[in-house]
C-alpha cells in the first residue's frame, strides 16, 4: 500500500475519465489520507460492501429487522444466483422488484466486453462502526466503480479463471 496525495489521486481518476461526480470529489476533500493498493485477491472484491442505491435495491433489500441495507458483493451475487437475476433480466426490466433497470444497463454492456484495461481503480473507504453492523467480516465498501466491482465480481463468480489483480484507492 502506498500512500499518495489527494492531488494524485485526482489525477489519476481524471485521467481515466472516473473523475466525474459529486460524491466522490467530495469524499476526497473530506479525506485525511489515501492510499493506493493493488487487489491482489478475488476474496478481497467479494467482500467489498455494495453500495446501496435505491436503483439498485432489488439486490440490497431492507432486512428482516427492518434496517440495514449494506451487503458483501458476496452477498449480493448469491442474492442474484438464487433469484435467477442476470443483467440482462435486470436491464430489460423483466424481473419484478424495486430497482431501475437503467441502473444494470453499464453491467450488462461491461459483462459482454468486460476489459481489465477500462476497468480502472476502484475508490473504497473503511466501514463506519454502524456499517460494520451489516457486514462484520468486511472492511471497505465501494464509493466509485460500483458497476465496474458489481459486474467483474460477477464474472469472478461465474468463471474464477478470469480474475486478474486490480487497482485501488482507499480513502481514510
Amino acid at each position: 500500500m502506498k500512500e499518495l496525495s489527494k492531488d494524485e489521486v485526482i489525477k489519476s481518476l481524471k485521467e481515466a475519465g472516473n473523475y466525474n461526480n459529486n460524491r466522490l470529489k467530495e469524499r476526497i476533500a473530506k479525506a485525511n489520507y489515501c492510499y493506493s493498493l493493488k487487489l491482489e485477491s478475488p476474496s478481497f472484491l467479494f467482500e467489498l460492501v455494495f453500495h446501496y442505491h435505491q436503483n439498485s435495491r432489488i439486490l440490497t433489500p431492507t432486512r428482516w429487522w427492518g434496517g440495514g441495507r449494506l451487503y458483501t458483493m458476496a452477498a449480493v451475487l448469491e442474492r442474484m444466483e438464487k433469484e435467477n437475476m442476470t443483467f440482462k433480466a435486470l436491464s430489460e426490466g423483466v424481473i419484478k422488484g424495486d430497482y431501475l433497470p437503467d441502473f444494470f444497463r453499464p453491467c450488462y454492456d461491461m459483462q459482454n466486453a468486460f476489459s481489465y484495461e477500462k476497468c480502472g481503480t476502484l475508490v473504497l473507504c473503511p466501514l463506519k462502526v454502524s456499517e460494520k453492523l451489516d457486514c462484520p467480516d468486511a472492511m471497505f465498501r465501494v464509493i466509485d466503480g460500483m458497476h465496474r466491482a458489481l459486474t467483474l465480481a460477477y464474472l469472478i463468480k461465474k468463471d474464477p479463471g478470469f480474475w486478474q489483480p486490480i487497482d485501488a484507492f482507499i480513502l481514510h
